[in-house]
């Protein structure tokens, strides 16, 4: 390139600056640009940032060029960081969202953006609100840790949700406190139906662990049209440990690409359980791992009312692994209502103690298991209920067993 062309180039990048474009210092050939703040620049805590990925902006007040910061003063938004953000803390955020966003509602919704960086919060509990949501940098960016513990499983969550907000992009680490009864990493209660209500959960991480006596990753009550997408659960307490449990819902929620995991510290482990409600769980990897004398669920599948709620698990893989003394079941019916896994693969594997793939228990004549593979370290299917529940399955040796 000539040096009348590179003098040209160099004019043409200063005016995008100057005009409110800028382009990212290690990507300027890939047409990456960044908004530019017009009179002072704020400057976040860039940690961990790629510097590469980190785009040069010029003020065209002062014109010093540096690494652009949250675009400040745009409406709606607070922006927390560890430095140079409206906030420092998502909860101080929420506390105050009426100064910077007014009163949220559908027509008025507030967006709480979080930079990469790790924010402890504790023994607080973060509480979303109605109309706002939380969206961090990413699950391995944006680290909202804390140790919090209740007598209920709902007060002893992290984060607790609200109708219509979205958690999302970030990871949730509840480390618990010994001697409680729950540490539990998100909850939410009592949402009514309707899809602009429920609360959702997006690109999620969350980590729960320490010595209370259940360990939970998500509750739902009496919570309607939930949608999880992309959902990522670690349970690593010491004695029980629940992944995802929902619980008395007639209308119905999506869980999508969940993947839970408890590890071999836990005593007994639920990977998922629904108890009366409606939920389709889709795309799923659940493993239920235990170490105890007790049992390791992968999924438990509930009804304790005369409803016909119906819950499904499909094109999932689910395992419950027991390596001490207690028995292993990939998926257990129970009570008198319906629900149903297809098109998946269910096996346990159990050390000491008995494995199944599957168990209907004695009431669980409504439940059906179809085209899907199962698998157990001494049986694949255990029906108490004397029952056709199976179609289309094959065991581990590839036999029809319905």
């Amino acid at each position: 390139m000539n040096s009348r062309k590179m003098q040209i180039r160099r004019w043409v990048r200063l005016f995008l600056c100057i005009g409110g474009l800028c382009v990212t210092s290690a990507a300027m050939g890939q047409g990456i640009v960044g908004l530019n703040v017009a009179g002072e620049v704020r400057f976040p805590d860039v940690n961990n940032v790629p510097p590469q990925t980190a785009p040069l902006c010029i003020s065209t007040s002062s014109g010093f060029l540096g690494v652009c910061a949250q675009v400040s003063g745009m409406a709606n938004i607070a922006w927390v960081a560890p430095q140079g953000g409206d906030y420092t803390s998502p909860i101080q955020a929420l506390n105050e969202v009426n100064s910077w966003c007014g009163v949220p509602s559908n027509g008025n919704r507030c967006l709480v953006s979080i930079a990469p960086g790790w924010y402890d919060l504790g023994s607080q509990q973060l509480v979303m609100k109605p109309f706002v949501d939380i969206q961090g940098s990413g699950w391995n960016m944006t680290i909202l840790s804390g140790a919090r513990g209740a007598s209920t499983v709902v007060d002893a969550a992290l984060v607790k949700g609200s109708m219509s907000s979205v958690l999302s992009h970030l990871t949730v680490l509840n480390n618990g406190i010994a001697g409680q009864a729950w540490t539990t990493g998100y909850a939410g209660e009592n949402i009514s139906a309707g899809s602009d209500v429920a609360p959702d959960l997006d690109h999620v991480t969350i980590k729960v662990g320490g010595d209370a006596t259940t360990s939970m990753g998500i509750y739902l009550k009496n919570v309607a049209d939930a949608r999880l997408e992309r959902v990522w659960l670690e349970i690593d307490g010491n004695n029980h440990c629940r992944g995802f449990m929902a619980e008395n819902s007639e209308y119905g929620a999506i869980v999508n690409r969940l993947h839970v995991h408890t590890t071999n510290n836990c005593d007994s482990a639920v990977g998922v359980f629904l108890r009366s409600v409606e939920i389709n769980v889709l795309n799923s990897r659940i493993d239920a791992t235990a170490s105890g004398s007790l049992t390791a669920y992968g999924v438990i599948i509930e009804e304790i009312d005369p409803g016909e709620r119906f819950s499904l698990v499909k094109d999932s893989e689910i395992s419950g692994e027991n390596a001490g003394t207690g028995n292993a079941i990939g998926a257990e019916f129970r009570g008198n209502g319906s629900g149903g896994i297809l098109n998946s693969v269910v096996g346990s594997e159990a050390a000491a103690g008995s494995g199944y793939g599957v168990h209907f228990t004695s009431t669980a004549a409504k439940a059906r298991v179809v085209y899907s593979a199962m698998n157990g370290s001494t049986a694949s299917v255990n029906d108490e209920a004397a029952q056709t529940n199976c179609k289309g399955n094959l065991d581990a040796d590839l036999n029809d067993v319905g």
